[in-house]
């Protein structure tokens, strides 16, 4: 808690300053240097050496705290802010070590980028249990002016949206490297929504703390969930630009799949195969674009598992991992949504569709460099039978009109709602939910009717970020649950008692 609150304090002071040094005219006295390195940065604290506490603990400490050895106003106010940020800490650290307390931060360090004129001072504060915090500088000497981040997107040519989407593309990849193999075991469940958390609105934004490093390419201090230890931690992230994506098709039967222009679209052919196919699974025809895929993808492929009417979409990212959708399941539900990553497959470079090992059913396999091949029956159907335990609980939801109760329960995967006017002895629904995949708002899952109606459709359901006690539900296809509208979010009460 220690850790959040000084990390608040610090990006609290950060704005104030800068927002108080926005509208200022550059000089009109610019720094005449024909050379620019560290020879223009000293240190406003530059301290090393130990500490012991009063139960004999000894650690060392060091505090190396830049600032711009210029005498003009732009630089003058980055020393400023760089001072209203590190004095309070320096002075905690000496009141504390002359108390014989232990104190964190131990460790305070810097390291410059240059790119022409243009400096950009990375502070690094290391905290106690491997959490890290970054103060970020961005300073043209030429111009005397502190860079924001939409100078930098146009120093590095990328749009606001080309950011947005590489940036999410790039923490997409770093989280999965760290915890994409975790399957088989409860944490699992934390991964998922950890995950949510990393790629969503809240977390991917264009408030946060760029640079540009020694090649000229924008890196990012960026917060990544955590499964263990804090929420999350920071990780620094390349953003570079979008690459080129190739235009691909696969077909399996009627179900046609097509990456163009980064984007995917599933449609099912005006045949009568088309047509029994999606009356097998009780869904409409029409062109779906694939929400949730943000990765690079270097090619795609459709093919069924276990059976002809359980279509997956498997897509082969750039570095050779592979995400799935499930198609059935998403066209059951009217909404299709990319899964994620397959744990445990790697160093893939090509898909092939035949029977598995003993000709019982029919399988896809991805093939490794090495050519290995890889059945991807098993990992695409464990990561689609995840329900994350902070959803699965009783929640109350009020109307004007009557009082709803909402089960979720993982063990069956089942969904059940009340309501006071029917009475709690006879349900409205009793269902099923599945996760289908996750969108930049949240965890998307796949709900359907066992009632003669049969009635299914997608939801977005989502515990509060700030408040465990309440859950964002939101009906995106289908008939609207509990009095709702398709597209409006509601809020449910977890029931205590």
């Amino acid at each position: 808690m220690r850790h959040k609150l000084l990390l608040l304090a610090i990006a609290a002071m950060m704005l104030a300053l800068l927002l108080a040094g926005c509208g200022k005219d550059p000089t009109d006295d610019p720094n005449s240097q024909s050379v620019y390195d560290n020879s223009l940065i000293g240190e406003l604290y530059s301290e090393e050496g130990s500490s012991t506490d009063t139960y004999g603990n000894t650690w060392n400490y060091s505090y190396h705290i830049p600032q711009i050895l210029a005498e003009t106003p732009g630089a003058q106010s980055v020393n400023q802010q760089i001072a209203a940020v590190f004095d309070p800490i320096i002075e905690e650290a000496h009141y504390s070590m002359d108390q014989g307390w232990f104190y964190t931060p131990s460790n305070i360090n810097w390291q410059s980028h240059w790119n022409g004129s243009l400096l950009s001072l990375v502070i690094t504060i290391y905290m106690d249990n491997d959490y890290t915090e970054y103060c970020i500088f961005n300073y043209d000497f030429e111009a005397d002016e502190q860079l924001d981040n939409e100078q930098l997107l146009a120093i590095a040519g990328l749009s606001r949206e080309e950011f947005l989407t590489q940036l999410r593309a790039a923490t997409i990849n770093t989280f999965d490297d760290m915890y994409g193999d975790i399957d088989g075991s409860e944490l699992i469940y934390d991964n998922y929504i950890q995950r949510s958390w990393t790629i969503g609105n809240d977390n991917i934004s264009m408030d946060g703390l760029l640079y540009l490093n020694d090649n000229g390419q924008l890196e990012v201090a960026q917060p990544i969930g955590s499964i263990a230890g804090a929420s999350w931690y920071y990780q620094l992230i390349t953003v570079n630009a979008a690459p080129s994506q190739p235009e691909k098709a696969s077909q399996w039967g009627p179900v046609r799949a097509t990456l163009e222009g980064g984007e995917i679209t599933i449609d099912i052919e005006d045949t009568q195969q088309g047509a029994d196919f999606l009356a097998s699974l009780g869904a409409e025809s029409g062109t779906y674009l694939l929400q949730g895929a943000y990765n690079n993808y270097s090619d795609i492929f459709v093919g069924p598992i276990v059976n002809d009417n359980l279509v997956y979409l498997f897509l082969l990212t750039e570095d050779g991992h592979v995400e799935y959708a499930d198609i059935s399941m998403g066209l059951q539900a009217g909404y299709l949504v990319c899964g994620g990553r397959l744990a445990g497959i790697r160093d893939i470079v090509s898909f092939e569709a035949r029977p598995n090992s003993d000709n019982s059913y029919a399988a896809v396999f991805a093939v490794d460099s090495q050519g290995q091949s890889h059945e991807l029956t098993d990992p695409a159907l464990a990561a689609g039978s995840v329900l994350p335990y902070n959803i699965c609980d009783s929640w109350a939801y009020s109307t004007a009109n009557a009082i709803y109760s909402v089960d979720i329960y993982p063990g069956e995967a089942s969904l059940t709602i009340y309501s006071d006017q029917a009475g709690y002895d006879s349900p409205i629904l009793v269902g099923n939910i599945a996760y289908l995949g996750m969108t930049q708002e949240g965890m998307v899952y796949y709900y359907s009717s066992y009632y003669e109606d049969g009635y299914s459709g997608a939801l977005l359901l989502n515990v509060n970020n700030d408040d465990y006690m309440k859950l964002d539900m939101r009906c995106l296809t289908g008939r609207p649950l509990l009095d709702s509208e398709l597209g409006k979010t509601i809020q449910l009460i977890r029931s205590v008692g």
